[in-house]
């Protein structure tokens, strides 16, 4: 028989637990949004009820590059009728929203009162953008 140690509080110590695994939310959130990028790749036509076309295939091997090198996974991933993926970020009252489609990149910024909208064809500013968008927020 085993022998129980009493505190003078006249409660037993807790038994020592196993540590828990080690959980990094980043590449959590960076699973989640990988298979739900690879499910918009299965999406049929008609997928939204009003006859969207399916997202095509290099629409997804774009987004699913983009977010294999993102710091800042956006929250918010969801595929839009107009054939893109759309990221979406939102930091107090500032939202990043950007829309990926076969040749470009379109930006929408809202900080406060101020929108901004543009487009370009280099993958690489989507990084910049989101970026400066993480640091402004970061000053805040």
């Amino acid at each position: 028989m085993k022998a129980v140690v009493t505190l003078k509080s006249g409660v037993a110590p807790l038994r020592r637990r196993a540590a828990l695994p080690q959980i990094n939310p980043l590449s959590e959130l960076r699973k989640i949004n990988e298979m739900k990028i690879r499910d918009f790749g299965k999406l049929l036509p008609g997928w939204d009820g009003y006859g969207a076309l399916p997202i095509p295939g290099v629409v997804i091997t774009r987004a699913l590059g983009v977010i294999s090198k993102l710091n800042e996974q956006p929250l918010y991933v969801f595929p839009s009728a107009r054939e893109t993926i759309q990221f979406e970020y939102d930091i107090a009252d500032a939202s990043l929203e950007i829309e990926i489609s076969e040749k470009s990149v379109e930006f929408l910024s809202i900080d406060g009162n101020v929108t901004d909208e543009w487009v370009s064809s280099d993958i690489n500013d989507l990084f910049r953008v989101i970026d400066e968008f993480h640091s402004k927020a970061r000053i805040l």
